[in-house]
């Protein structure tokens, strides 16, 4: 199961709940902000639904644990956040195409048990995915031919703009485009 810490955590903690409530969970991969401006990444964490509708996340992972307090280094307990909380703290990319994808426990366990261990392999956000060939990228995300293709015309037009602007200056003054 390879992946950052958040893969494993929050399998755990998925692991950890109930059988009669897991149901109102769900196992979450998500493209969130990075370092700010234009920057993204996968992250993982849990979702519950509650009785009255509203939802709590809950991230379990190491960046959602440590802190600093008198100059060292502390691990407290796992983050639990209101959606709304989540949505202002994280920035997850919730609208795009293949950033964002909800698991229940039979598809969590299909794939952290079945023929695949490779999280990294198996990843859901096309983002992602740069490790696939054409062939493969294209069956798994059919309305992009590659990588290459969903980066260009779809997510870096739509989440990366600036970020688009200076590659087509920079190849501009290169002579490729």
């Amino acid at each position: 199961m390879a992946g950052g810490d958040c893969v494993t955590a929050t399998f755990k903690e998925f692991l950890n709940v109930p059988a009669k409530d897991k149901a109102k969970y769900r196992y979450v991969v998500v493209l969130r902000s990075i370092f700010g401006l234009e920057h993204y990444g996968f992250h993982c964490l849990l979702k519950k639904t509650n009785a009255d509708g509203s939802v709590t996340m809950i991230d379990a992972s190491n960046s959602a644990r440590n802190y600093f307090e008198d100059g060292e280094l502390k691990q407290g307990d796992k983050k639990v956040m209101t959606w709304d909380e989540w949505v202002a703290k994280d920035k997850p990319l919730l609208d795009g195409k293949y950033t964002y994808v909800e698991w229940k426990w039979l598809d969590v366990l299909d794939i952290f048990l079945g023929e695949s261990d490779n999280f990294q392999k198996d990843m859901p956000l096309a983002m992602e995915c740069w490790h696939l060939d054409a062939k493969e990228f294209n069956a798994r995300f059919p309305e992009f031919k590659d990588q290459a293709d969903y980066m260009k015309n779809y997510f870096m037009p739509k989440f990366q703009p600036q970020l688009l602007r200076m590659h087509e200056e920079a190849d501009k003054k290169k002579g490729v485009a």
